[in-house]
């Protein structure tokens, strides 16, 4: 879309079936965006292709769709020349981490909603409980005044 800052400046200056094509014939954003590591990360030393293939596998590791995963997965395989035997075992890691960390993430919020939960009853108890002993003390007020 380069020099355009946004749609509209693009259907503006291209028209809007020009704007078509550009979207039927643009990259997916997960293929860029692995692309992209791979662009900012120094691969030529051992360290630069770890964390280029931690942070791709990582980003392939959050995306729902399997067969766009897979794809991340391969261009990874692609850019730096690795067998699929390769990958696959720290892949599966990969995904397993995130599995473990979604988990201790859903335990964190059950309890928490938890927690807020049980201080909102205590809240409400403690609301009826002072309700109760207002309407109690008066009745006990009438009854001495009435008696």
């Amino acid at each position: 879309m380069s020099p355009h800052k946004d749609p509209d400046e693009y259907v503006a200056a291209h028209g809007i079936d020009s704007f078509r094509k550009l979207i039927e014939t643009s990259e997916r954003s997960s293929m860029w965006l692995t692309k992209r590591i791979f662009a900012i990360t120094d691969i030529s030393s051992d360290l630069g292709r770890a964390r280029a293939i931690s942070g791709a596998l990582e980003f392939a590791g959050t995306i729902q769709n399997p067969l766009e995963a897979q794809a991340v997965v391969d261009t990874i395989r692609t850019q730096l020349s690795l067998t699929p035997e390769m990958l696959d075992i720290y892949y599966r890691q990969v995904l397993e981490n995130a599995s473990r960390k979604h988990i201790q993430e859903s335990i964190q919020n059950v309890t928490r909603d938890s927690q807020r939960m049980a201080k909102k009853e205590s809240s409400n108890l403690l609301a009826q409980s002072y309700a109760d002993s207002e309407t109690d003390a008066c009745r006990v007020r009438s009854s001495r005044n009435g008696a």
